[in-house]
């Protein structure tokens, strides 16, 4: 603790002081401590104030006249005040540990902001080598996998040109998520494409914007909804349409819709039951969309 605030902690040394004051009356004693922490306190030096010592000393001023004397040969006596010798000493050390902490806290901090700087141009970089033109002719294999990259750095400027329009220009992400290429490329391989991803971020980023939210951090806050649209369009068209439409497969869109109407319909359900923990509350609730109008239902039901 040898670098605490000097007015909240000082050092103390027992054996020392009963070795220098066996000699001392309890009066004498009580008041030579008094004056070692005030004269801590007000940075080394005491006011050369015969009242001053009375009043801190908490004794009458007769009683301090009487035993100044014996008190004075502890300190080092000026025109400009009293001084302890081992407080200044101890004051000094405090401070010139106080002064190294901050250095160092200052060295860490610099060191922690260069890692952060070098892990974001780790990413960047890694992104930029799954886009670069190889020096022999690809292969098949890594025509598709070169592919996929573009199409998945497309959806990652999507969703950052969506959230500066809906979010304002200032909040738009320095650099992408490090996780973000990762996420892009599962929704892809899945069956997402830039269409389907616009719509959720679009009607996320609405909802979020409504309830005073700020911006997501990365793609990982879509990854449920994303998959909840693509589930839904999956899912096979309920035979004996009104309307004489063969039996099928939703398409990409009518599914995106279906979903969140479902969702839609999920969220005022659990309104209803006073639905309270994150744990219970349903896809919508949680800030993934916003409160979207469900698709006609001559074109999902039966």
């Amino acid at each position: 603790m040898s670098g605490a605030r000097p007015d909240t902690w000082m050092p103390w040394y027992p054996g020392d002081f009963a070795r220098d004051t066996m000699h001392l009356s309890a009066e004498e004693d009580g008041a030579y401590r008094r004056l070692i922490d005030a004269c801590w306190l007000r940075g080394g030096l005491l006011p050369a104030s015969d009242e001053r010592f009375a009043i801190i000393t908490k004794l009458t001023p007769k009683r301090w006249r009487a035993i100044k004397a014996t008190i004075s040969e502890f300190f080092l006596v000026a025109d400009d005040g009293w001084r302890h010798k081992r407080v200044t000493k101890e004051l000094a050390k405090a401070a010139q540990i106080t002064e190294q902490r901050r250095n160092a806290g200052q060295s860490s901090g610099v060191a922690r902001r260069q890692r952060e700087t070098n892990t974001r141009s780790t990413s960047v970089e890694q992104m930029n080598e799954r886009l670069s033109i190889p020096s022999q002719p690809p292969s098949q294999k890594e025509e598709v996998a070169a592919l996929s990259a573009r199409e998945g750095l497309g959806i990652i400027r999507r969703f950052d040109d969506l959230a500066a329009l809906t979010f304002g220009e200032p909040l738009r992400r320095a650099f992408p998520d490090s996780t973000d290429l990762v996420i892009a490329d599962r929704w892809l391989a899945a069956g997402a494409d830039r269409a389907l991803c616009n719509a959720v971020f679009t009607a996320l980023m609405g909802r979020m914007k409504a309830k005073g939210q700020g911006p997501p951090k990365s793609l990982k806050y879509f990854d449920q909804a994303v998959s909840n649209a693509l589930e839904t369009a999956k899912q096979p068209m309920p035979e004996g349409k009104a309307n004489g439409r063969k039996p099928g497969r939703l398409s990409p869109t009518e599914g995106l819709y279906a979903g969140f109407a479902l969702a839609l319909d999920e969220h005022e359900q659990a309104d209803d039951r006073g639905a309270g923990s994150d744990a219970a509350e349903p896809l919508l609730d949680r800030g993934y969309g916003p409160e979207v109008t469900p698709a006609p239902k001559r074109g999902l039901a039966g």
